[in-house]
């Protein structure tokens, strides 16, 4: 049942949870417009530093005003609230369930609408560290939206943008680069993003990671290979694709960030031209 959670708002039903403390509720407002509202979890206890989390990504998103591919913001509500387009399409996580490779038509327009979120945020001098499956929505139009600010960084930073936040352990362990692995703090210019949408090009044309548990293995073991590199080429994964997108591949999950696809512009460039 519906109840009210303020004059202006009322609970639809919950959306998510996530791991890192956070609740995302579907609410309506009084005009009836369904928006997204993002808080911290009733039971995460006195958490400051996720609250400013939250404030924090509610300012990102201002900034980067809905554009490009980028969740909308649709203002505050309350304390350490924020709320957001709803985008009730489901997420790329959901598309790609079951090790399901997704067609070449498909991951083609995907990754064009993703590249050009990303190249968004990287043109207003952040990095979004999170790249993954779960953090792409799709609106009604099935139009693409990048969500999950919460540990993003100014690039060339030391770490996110709220002080209190420690950077112990940033990101999505099969998505992020390797030298956000080793050291979180650091990983903030535009190459680590580009890792994870290589990450993400390889998993949508595939159905396969560059790196999965192997039998017996643990996550801590699975973070040292990362860290180590030495991923599966994907040709190996898919054998009928062509060596010109195997090589972008390759280059976006270069080890060295400096030996790296550099940005998401310089990505999309590339693969312009690539026969699949």
């Amino acid at each position: 049942m519906r109840t009210a959670m303020n004059p202006s708002y009322e609970t639809v039903r919950l959306l998510a949870e996530t791991a890192s403390g956070s609740r995302v509720t579907l609410v309506r407002a009084a005009d009836g417009r369904l928006l997204a509202r993002k808080q911290v979890r009733p039971d995460a206890g006195d958490r400051p530093d996720l609250r400013r989390r939250i404030e924090l990504e509610g300012e990102i998103l201002a900034r980067l005003g809905g554009q490009h591919h980028v969740i909308g913001f649709a203002g505050r509500a309350g304390s350490s609230a924020i709320l957001l387009e709803y985008a009730p399409g489901g997420s790329l996580a959901d598309r790609l369930s079951g090790e399901h490779a997704l067609a070449p038509d498909v991951w083609r327009t995907i990754l064009a609408q993703l590249v050009d979120a990303v190249d968004h945020v990287h043109a207003a001098g952040l990095v979004h560290r999170d790249l993954k499956p779960g953090n792409v929505l799709f609106a009604a139009d099935n139009g693409l939206r990048l969500i999950d600010f919460g540990v993003s960084a100014a690039i060339g930073s030391r770490g996110t943008l709220a002080p209190s936040w420690e950077e112990d352990d940033v990101g999505t362990l099969a998505y992020a680069a390797p030298e956000q692995l080793a050291d979180p703090a650091s990983a903030t210019h535009p190459a680590a993003d580009v890792y994870s949408l290589g990450v993400l090009l390889y998993e949508m044309s595939s159905g396969r990671l560059p790196y999965e548990l192997e039998p017996g293995e643990d996550e801590p073991r699975l973070r040292e290979r990362i860290i180590a590199g030495g991923a599966v080429p994907l040709r190996e994964r898919v054998p009928g694709i062509s060596a010109a997108l195997d090589e972008v591949v390759s280059a976006a999950l270069a080890h060295d960030p400096h030996a790296r696809i550099p940005s998401a512009a310089e990505l999309r460039r590339a693969l312009l031209t690539v026969p699949l």
